[in-house]
């Protein structure tokens, strides 16, 4: 017996043989045949409003209203079994032995089938379940109908084939789709095969792509590897009206992609002939004997304005400008040479799907990126449809629509088979989009996804915690002091002795839909996790302490469930307890006078034990004084050694510079200021000369004094063996082959020496006024003979020397004219302490007293130089060795 209640009280019974019965104001009613119920036989009741349906064995469905039924005259279901009525706001969803028919309050109703992928069409019942899914139970097992409506359509549904391999829209509505070996199938807008067509030419053909042609009333279809790579039909019986072999003269092997612009030109793109352009007037054709790069077209697309964007396989994206082909790149978002799909919507927005990047997007003139990052399944873009402000993208993976906001924001839907979806791998010509679906072609078959329906409500998932592990071990919680238990036996509330610090959290989203999880453990992690697939997740050596674990789920339309949270307290070990700690406070004092009093009774033996030693020490005192005056007189021999071998060492050193003579040979105006800290110095400055070549620097060594001075003669020696023995004069390269020299130099024995030297290294060319330039953590000032300002070009962050990443040096050029000049320092100039404030002098203040000397004759600048860098110093010490040169260009 069935029962239901209607929304003003009545009661309704539907009875095995006996007809409906009604139950009000304390008395029965029956109803039958001559009611207008024509089956006594009632399986199934519902109420809509005031409204009772009644569902009976082999009659169909009847409304009734006060008291009169009329039926509710659908085909599909005039002879069925009616075995559960599920009412909403909006239609009705009728469950029968001859599938489900879902009646909308329009009238208009949709029958759904095995042919549209029910295990059976005996549908016993069915219910929704939270998210408005329908759940249909039959003998060949459960159906789910989803609220997306995405619908599979196989063999079994009436296709030649599974394996799709295109897809296209007719101008009458109706949808054709390609196969691999058994020809094409009509579809209507529902998904129903309307009609297969397999004419002889193409069974055992693998068609690789389907483009009606309006105008002619033609559909051309290209083929992969046949004899005849390109066939057309009429659209009018769908039989063979051409067969193309060759065009121009050419031998077609594979065709990639048809397409019609809006000229109503045919562009035709083949695998080994490049591409074709045929029109009423001629036919062009583009290739490697005259445009293109390549001849294997992988795809392309015709813009509004007529011109050809096309892939070559693995040598990227072309564009036809002016009569030759550009490449279409971007050095950071479009490097991947292998270009599979391509889209172009209304607004001008080109989307570009590569094979390892995801997808490129160059709207006005300027490229971004969706990758995986992102939200994206997979980074290969097989296919890409756009109809605005919405992009469908094909992968391996599955479908996903991205749907962008207009500022620069986007969110993206997936759709896989935890989605409904049984046919991931989509191939390349194989997604269309229609006004009420997008199509989906795949080796398995063909899936229609209906994007128009009402958006999804927005449910939120529910998440649950499966169960939390210890060492990722299963744990009976039951046996487990101070842990709060739900009726399930898993823990809501965790309170651990310290050595239990090793937990496994693993959850589940209760819902069908595809979700991802974020999650979090307050007061260890600083913010929510990134989005993932996994069900679970392990911390490990937690320190003592109150922690929330958060876990919340994400469904493929964005909608978050609400957070789970588990409160979780790693109790401290005993010796960190208030308790222990003030005993041991205690303890730690007793100690400590104890240790005092002991410490003042040695000191009155040990004083006793003093006195008396220091009357036996004077004696030795007196001796020992005698001696000291005697060293002294020693070390002060030994110290005009000393200072003797550094000033000869600074005759050395100043031997290795470059004479102002050479300098003012070579370049004609040249200030030179150089003031060692020291007798020696750890700066030098260093010349050399190539033809027309002229090489000056100024490096600053590790340390001053002795020490940089040594340092300064492995240094100078490996700049005069790159130029000299190796024939270097491009300063980035003398860089690199100095520290390479510098570096096996120090690298002779274990010692760990990472001593080298900064330097600013110019080379100018005296022909053309071309000055190159690299550096090492020192920079190159430039001041133009029509400028007040200095142009500051800065060397690269490390040294000549031992470093963590010992990269290339950067090398520099600059053109030079008449009256320029440039300027070579180390640090010791504007390091240099002093001033009314006793502060650093800095580069600022270096740059301005430049400025201020530009109308005084250049060879006054030195003396200029120098007096400003002393009045600077004034009483303060030289903080370091200063070397500066300038040269004027002249």
């Amino acid at each position: 017996m069935s029962k239901t209640q209607t929304k003003n009280g009545e009661l309704w019974f539907g009875t095995q043989g006996k007809g409906l019965v009604s139950y009000t104001n304390n008395h029965f009613s029956y109803f039958g045949a001559k009611d207008g119920i024509l089956d006594d036989y009632i399986f199934s009741l519902a109420t809509k409003g005031d409204s009772v349906l009644v569902g009976t064995t082999n009659k169909g469905v009847y409304i009734g209203y006060k008291n009169v039924f009329q039926p509710l005259m659908k085909k599909e279901i005039e002879n069925a079994w009616i075995s559960a009525i599920l009412p909403s706001k909006n239609e009705l969803h009728i469950i029968s032995s001859n599938g489900l028919v879902i009646v909308k309050n329009s009238g208009v109703h949709e029958h759904i089938s095995e042919k549209n992928g029910l295990a059976s069409n005996d549908l016993y019942n069915g219910f929704f379940d939270r998210e408005r899914n329908l759940w249909l139970t039959s003998g060949n097992g459960i159906s789910c109908l989803r609220k997306e409506e995405i619908i599979s359509i196989d063999k079994e549904a009436g296709l030649s084939d599974d394996k799709i391999t295109s897809i296209t829209q007719l101008s009458d509505g109706s949808i054709a789709v390609g196969t691999y070996g058994s020809g094409l199938n009509l579809l209507n807008a529902k998904g129903e095969v309307l009609r297969q067509i397999k004419p002889e030419i193409l069974i055992n053909a693998k068609i690789t792509t389907l483009q009606e042609v309006p105008f002619k009333k033609e559909l051309w279809i290209g083929l992969e590897q046949s004899d005849y790579a390109l066939i057309i039909l009429d659209t009018d019986k769908f039989t063979v009206k051409k067969k193309i072999q060759r065009i121009k003269g050419v031998f077609l092997q594979t065709i990639t992609k048809i397409g019609v612009d809006n000229q109503n030109r045919i562009w035709v793109g083949t695998f080994n002939a490049g591409l074709f352009r045929i029109s009423a007037q001629d036919t062009l054709s583009y290739n490697i004997k005259n445009l293109l790069p390549s001849n294997e077209v992988y795809t392309f697309l015709i813009d509004k304005s007529g011109i050809p964007w096309v892939s070559l396989y693995q040598k990227g994206l072309y564009k036809l400008d002016k009569g030759i082909f550009k490449r279409i790149y971007d050095k950071k978002m479009l490097t991947d040479k292998f270009i599979q799909s391509l889209e172009l919507d209304a607004n001008g927005t080109l989307y570009i799907g590569t094979k390892s990047h995801g997808i490129t997007i160059f709207k006005n003139g300027k490229f971004t990126q969706v990758n995986k990052n992102d939200g994206l399944t997979s980074n290969s873009i097989q296919s890409l449809v756009s109809n605005g402000k919405q992009l469908w993208l094909g992968t391996e993976r599955g479908v996903q629509l991205i749907k962008f906001d207009g500022n620069g924001k986007f969110t993206i839907t997936t759709y896989d088979n935890r989605s409904g979806l049984s046919n991931l791998e989509v191939q390349q010509n194989a997604l269309l989009l229609t006004d009420n679906a997008i199509w989906v072609g795949s080796t398995t078959g063909l899936s229609r996804i209906n994007h128009k329906i009402n958006e999804r409500s927005q449910t939120k998932p529910l998440i649950a915690l499966k169960s939390i592990k210890l060492f990722y071990n299963n744990v009976d919680w039951t046996k487990k002091k101070n842990v709060q238990l739900n009726k399930f036996g898993i823990p809501i509330v965790l309170d651990l002795p310290y050595k239990e610090n090793h937990l496994t959290f693993e959850y589940s989203a209760l819902t069908n839909s595809s979700v991802s999880y974020s999650f979090m453990l307050v007061n260890e992690d600083a913010t929510w996790s990134p989005l993932t697939d996994k069900r679970e997740v392990t911390y490990s050596n937690l320190s003592p302490g109150n922690y929330i674990f958060k876990v919340k789920s994400i469904d493929n339309f964005g909608v978050e469930s609400i957070e789970l949270s588990i409160p979780v307290i790693i109790n401290s070990p005993f010796w960190q307890t208030w308790w222990f700690r003030i005993g041991l406070v205690l303890l730690v004092l007793i100690v400590i006078i104890s240790f005092i009093r002991v410490r003042e009774r040695n000191y009155r033996t040990q004083q006793i034990a003093l006195e008396k030693t220091v009357q036996e020490r004077t004696k030795e005192v007196v001796l020992e004084s005698n001696k000291a005056e005697q060293q002294k007189k020693l070390v002060e021999l030994k110290n005009k050694e000393i200072l003797d071998s550094i000033t000869y060492a600074k005759r050395i050193q100043t031997a290795m510079l470059p004479s102002n003579e050479l300098l003012q040979k070579a370049f004609g105006m040249v200030t030179v200021v150089y003031m060692p800290k020291d007798i020696v110095a750890g700066d030098f400055y260093w010349f050399d000369q190539v033809d027309h070549l002229k090489l000056i620097g100024v490096a600053d060594c590790t340390g001053h004094g002795v020490p940089g001075a040594m340092v300064s003669v492995v240094c100078n020696n490996a700049l005069n063996r790159a130029t000299r023995e190796y024939g270097l004069t491009q300063p980035a390269k003398i860089l690199d082959k100095t520290r390479e020299l510098i570096l096996s130099e120090f690298s002779k024995n274990e010692q760990d020496i990472k001593d080298g030297m900064d330097i600013s290294l110019a080379c100018y060319n005296e022909n053309n006024r071309i000055l190159e330039w690299s550096g090492a953590n020192l920079s190159l000032w430039i001041l133009k003979s029509n400028s007040s300002e200095i142009i500051e070009i800065k060397g690269d962050k490390q040294p000549i020397g031992s470093h963590v990443n010992n990269n290339l040096y950067t090398n520099h050029t600059i053109q030079l004219e008449i009256g320029d000049s440039f300027y070579l320092f180390s640090d010791g100039f504007p390091d240099q302490f002093g001033g009314p404030n006793g502060k650093k002098l800095k580069s600022a203040s270096l740059k301005k007293i430049i400025l201020t000397n530009g109308s005084i004759p250049f060879d006054k600048h030195e003396t200029l130089l120098k007096n400003y860098f002393n009045e600077w110093k004034g009483d303060q010490e030289q903080v370091d060795d200063v070397c500066l040169l300038g040269i004027k260009i002249s």
